[in-house]
């Protein structure tokens, strides 16, 4: 009975053998595209233009609409800010490490062990920054993101750094500071621009197609017998 049951479902001109090895195929297939566990691949820019033309959906956080503080942490519309490190203010656009006269992140670390965390709500595969390092000691600025660390900012510079992964996604990225002379003073972050490189299709809207195909050609082999 069990035999005749499977029998039914199976097209005219497939065999379960050929139904069997289909759907071991699949199988194979779903795992070689199933994300695993290895380290995100990263390029990098310093060119703003360059990264928008790499990226899509970008959203924007410039802090203009957010109330200065003194905290540490913070909770913006997109993601909070969890920080160890001694300064991590939202400042006004008068202060030492702004970009351009309006309000921003202001970083200080007098212990180049200690980060400030973005943790975004939703997970994206770009992100892309205005930075200012006003440091005098040789600290330099860097990202920490999937583990991997990015040096971007050298002190007494400023500029944009962006990077995005390659074949991945992530939800939280932080910034922190090499080991200098001394501590780092000061730091500026702002107009976080963030989302996505490209939309790339899921294992799981390319089986559906697959399937198709298989049974497809079990109707045309149907079709082809005299």
């Amino acid at each position: 009975m069990r035999d005749l049951q499977l029998t039914s479902f199976i097209p005219m001109g497939i065999s379960k053998y050929q139904i069997g090895s289909s759907f071991i195929s699949i199988s194979l297939l779903t795992l070689s595209l199933a994300p695993s566990a290895q380290a995100l691949t990263f390029k990098t820019f310093t060119n703003i233009d360059a990264f928008q033309a790499a990226t899509t959906r970008l959203n924007i956080e410039t802090f203009n609409s957010t109330a200065t503080s003194t905290d540490k942490n913070h909770d913006l519309t997109d993601f909070n800010i969890r920080s160890d490190m001694t300064w991590t203010r939202i400042s006004e656009g008068t202060l030492t490490g702004n970009i351009n006269n309006t309000n921003f992140l202001q970083l200080q670390s007098r212990n180049p062990a200690t980060s400030a965390a973005l943790n975004f709500y939703s997970s994206m595969s770009a992100i892309g920054f205005d930075w200012v390092n006003t440091d005098n000691s040789g600290d330099t600025l860097e990202l920490i993101i999937d583990g991997q660390s990015e040096i971007f900012g050298a002190a007494n510079q400023k500029g944009f750094f962006g990077i995005i992964a390659l074949d991945g996604l992530f939800d939280s990225v932080e910034f922190s500071d090499t080991e200098g002379g001394g501590y780092l003073q000061y730091a500026g972050i702002d107009n976080i621009r963030y989302g996505y490189v490209q939309d790339v299709p899921t294992p799981t809207a390319i089986l559906p197609s697959l399937f198709g195909i298989f049974v497809g050609l079990g109707r045309r082999k149907q079709t082809e017998q005299p």
